[in-house]
């Protein structure tokens, strides 16, 4: 059963709050559990959709900007689970792409969303952003933007390239001493030397050897390279 959420956070929190309470309520024995979508990996969706506590008949499962965070490749196929599942699912979001917002609220059991807010769409995206987080070494966020980038359909390998051409131009800046001597131009040769004091050579030379062997891992038949990008990028 889904229960869609949609406004602003403080909007989503006072409503979650009120329907949990009405749910608690009918059934005290219920297990409340709570994720946030900026949390990667953080749950087992197959076994929340599915599963039951021991003693307890039913799940009241709060997905706080999951779907948002794009943590699903196949949403279609989620929503699908949600909806027919015995545990009650509220699915609380803040901005979603147009097609996100009409698939959970066409699917929704109830909707509850805030008439007073703007409805905004996520602003326009470059996968290129992914390359800057790496830079910064801020893992959560390129967690984020990269899944944000397969819900938006960008090939897994357009993505490994971006990732690869930055880690390696990283490991130029320590290699040599100007964007001339590196081959390359003189704005991602200063980011790539301004992204040092965030990884040692080492570090550098190592994490651009994994993004090679995710491509041999992900042509191999036991993953994928969208799987073995994602390890990449939580082992940073």
């Amino acid at each position: 059963m889904l229960y869609f959420l949609y406004g602003d956070r403080q909007f989503t929190k006072r409503e979650s709050v009120h329907i949990k309470s009405a749910l608690i309520a009918k059934r005290p024995d219920a297990v409340v559990l709570a994720y946030d979508g900026t949390a990667p990996r953080a749950f087992d969706f197959d076994e929340l959709v599915s599963g039951q506590g021991l003693f307890q008949s039913r799940f009241i499962v709060e997905f706080d900007n999951v779907f948002g965070s794009g943590f699903f490749v196949n949403e279609k196929e989620a929503v699908e689970k949600i909806k027919n599942s015995e545990n009650i699912f509220l699915i609380l979001e803040e901005k979603l792409l147009k097609k996100s917002f009409e698939l959970l609220k066409k699917n929704a059991e109830k909707t509850s969303e805030d008439k007073t807010a703007v409805r905004k769409e996520k602003k326009d995206f470059s996968a290129f952003s992914l390359a800057d987080a790496l830079s910064n070494r801020q893992k959560k966020m390129l967690w984020t933007l990269f899944r944000e980038a397969v819900q938006r359909g960008y090939k897994i390998e357009e993505l490994h390239g971006i990732l690869f051409w930055q880690m390696k131009t990283i490991v130029l800046a320590y290699k040599t001493t100007s964007a001339e001597e590196a081959g390359i131009k003189q704005y991602p040769f200063s980011k790539a030397t301004s992204a040092k004091k965030f990884y040692t050579e080492e570090e550098a030379e190592n994490f651009l050897h994994s993004l090679s062997q995710a491509i041999v891992e992900g042509r191999g038949k036991k993953g994928s390279l969208e799987h073995s990008v994602e390890r990449f990028i939580l082992s940073l």
